[in-house]
């Protein structure tokens, strides 16, 4: 595909075989398959993984003698866009509801409890349990999606109504860059 060509001629890497490029094509084709966002020229993900093979080919990392390379650097990058306990407990998040123009912040501690900034008062437990964070403030269980969005210098969580599954405006934010 195009961007294999593109990133043979930007970056030097050596010409593969016939049956490497093939390799690399379906690796390539599954990658897009499985992360959408990787295929929209421009995107995070797609900026993100130019750069990494950037970086791949400077520090000769093996991975780029790999016929399904571009399937493998694009699994390695999602798994660092999925929250993670250690990311959760590092820093503060703002809670914020969109429609009623209400926002807090919140800071969640390792051992699952969260609470508000400035008050010694847990508000409630968290989980991550596969691709959801689970919070229950007061029982009631919240999920957010653990597919972190990172635009703006920010990471951002959305909710997903228990019901429809649908976003509900409701965002959990932790700002990475000021």
């Amino acid at each position: 595909m195009k961007l294999i060509h593109l990133l043979i001629l930007i970056f030097g890497l050596s010409a593969p075989t016939f049956a490497q490029q093939s390799q690399t094509r379906s690796a390539q084709a599954e990658a897009i398959r499985l992360y959408p966002e990787l295929g929209k020229p421009g995107s995070v993900l797609n900026q993100r993984f130019l750069k990494a093979v950037e970086e791949a080919k400077k520090t000769n990392d093996p991975i780029l003698s790999r016929a399904d390379w571009p399937l493998v650097l694009a699994k390695r990058l999602s798994e660092k866009r999925r929250l993670t306990p250690e990311l959760l407990t590092t820093g503060e998040w703002k809670y914020h509801m969109t429609e009623q123009n209400f926002s807090e912040t919140w800071t969640f501690t390792p051992d699952h409890k969260f609470s508000r900034k400035g008050s010694e008062r847990i508000v409630g437990t968290w989980k991550i349990n596969g691709r959801v964070l689970l919070l229950a403030p007061g029982g009631n269980w919240n999920e957010f999606n653990t597919e972190l969005d990172e635009s703006n210098g920010s990471l951002v969580l959305h909710e997903t109504d228990s019901n429809s599954g649908k976003r509900n405006g409701i965002t959990l934010t932790q700002r990475t860059t000021d």
